[in-house]
């Protein structure tokens, strides 16, 4: 399903990456590696509806350079970090990833 997150092992991801069929993919970031798989990108190309795609502020140039015209771009700024604490303690994050992801977003939110 477009949208929809698509866990898979760090051995997989890496397969998938090598076999090119990420329209992009992270590094490793906070503790995790991300990417959207360039069949996710071409089915709501094609699409009639709107589709969001949730990225960190890293990754636009990435989509830009794959989607190409019509792609539409805002930034939603990260929840306060007291909120987001509280959300990932309550996921069942370790307090290392907890302010590793803390103290990510607070630069997505300074670049954006």
């Amino acid at each position: 399903m477009i949208g929809e997150y698509q866990y898979v092992s760090l051995q997989t991801f890496e397969q998938l990456e090598k076999e090119d069929r990420f329209a992009w993919a992270t590094p490793l970031l906070h503790g995790n590696r991300y990417g959207t798989q360039k069949t996710y990108i071409d089915e709501a190309k094609i699409s009639p509806q709107i589709h969001l795609l949730n990225v960190s502020p890293e990754v636009i140039p990435l989509v830009r350079n794959y989607v190409g015209e019509g792609l539409k771009l805002f930034y939603i700024c990260s929840p306060a970090a007291e909120v987001l604490r509280e959300r990932l303690t309550k996921r069942g994050d370790s307090p290392a990833s907890i302010e590793l992801r803390i103290r990510g977003c607070a630069e997505w939110d300074e670049k954006a």
